[in-house]
């Protein structure tokens, strides 16, 4: 909305016998959808329909004195008008569709909205999205019909970046927010093909090529493996540890059965060799 104290017929009047501040009244003339009452028997005035051209609040004052009293009239009117005497009221159509270069909003279906960048490819969808609003993402790219190619956010709850290749499932996500992962690869479905993450509880790289289980992982939490390196479902064929419990190094051959073992610890062993499936081949302690 733009102010000019231009002033049109009279839809609204407000008689006060306060010095009248224009700015302030304008935009509670242009906010009282929000808060009109359309119970109340008493309206007081008539609300004009805002049209798709409309940008503009116009509002103008007299002074004049009943008795004692000075009361200011001020008058307010949304510019340009979109009814006229004589004209038809509306024009019949499909909402949007005279938005011109604007874009029919999401968030407010059937209102215009003003992107910042759009490029389409396809009929419906966009190709390339850029915007600088609160709600829409900053950059979106499709390759689809409905979901996005690359998705940069700006926003507190918003993936910072987001690449997708499939329907539902990211290719590449990369967060900044607190539950949120640094880094994602998917390469299946639901399953991560990498995962690389800041936070506490999560990994810090996570490589899968199973359903469920990782083929790498590499952590740098207290409890977590530094590194774990997995060719079964369930048994890692190795695993690197920096903890104060857990083993060294560990290199598995068979299913439960570590094939190597390397500890720090007083009380394990330095180096531990198996060649059946619970006695060491070889143990040597220091």
């Amino acid at each position: 909305m733009e102010w000019e104290t231009i002033q049109e017929e009279a839809s609204l009047v407000h008689p006060t016998g306060i010095e009248p501040r224009l700015p302030v009244i304008g935009s509670l003339v242009y906010s009282e959808c929000s808060t009109l009452d359309h119970a109340a028997i008493e309206v007081g005035h008539y609300t004009q329909v805002v049209w798709a051209n409309t940008y503009q609040v116009g509002c103008g004052y007299i002074k004049y004195q009943v008795g004692s009293t000075t009361y200011n009239y001020v008058v307010c009117n949304y510019g340009p008008a979109g009814n006229y005497v004589g004209q038809e009221l509306y024009k019949t159509g499909e909402a949007c569709s005279q938005c011109g270069t604007m874009v029919c909003d999401t968030t407010y279906p059937g209102l215009c909205r003003d992107p910042l960048l759009e490029l389409y490819w396809r009929d419906s969808d966009p190709l390339l999205e850029l915007y600088w609003r609160d709600s829409d993402p900053l950059l979106e790219l499709y390759w689809r019909d409905s979901d996005p190619l690359l998705e940069l956010h700006w926003r507190d709850s918003d993936p910072l970046l987001e690449l997708h290749w499939h329907d539902s499932d990211p290719l590449l996500e990369l967060h900044w927010r607190d539950s949120d992962p640094l880094l994602e690869l998917y390469w299946r479905d639901s399953d991560p093909l990498l995962e690389l993450h800041w936070r506490v509880s999560d990994p810090l790289l996570d490589l899968h090529w199973s359903v469920s289980d990782p083929l790498l992982e590499l952590h740098w939490r207290d409890s977590d493996p530094l590194l774990e390196l997995h060719w079964r479902v369930s048994d890692p064929l190795q695993e690197l540890h920096w903890r104060v419990s857990d083993p060294l190094l560990e290199l598995h051959w068979r299913v439960s059965d570590p094939l190597l073992e390397l500890y720090w610890r007083d009380s394990d062993p330095l180096l531990d060799l198996h060649h059946r499936d619970n006695v060491p081949a070889i143990a040597f302690f220091y």
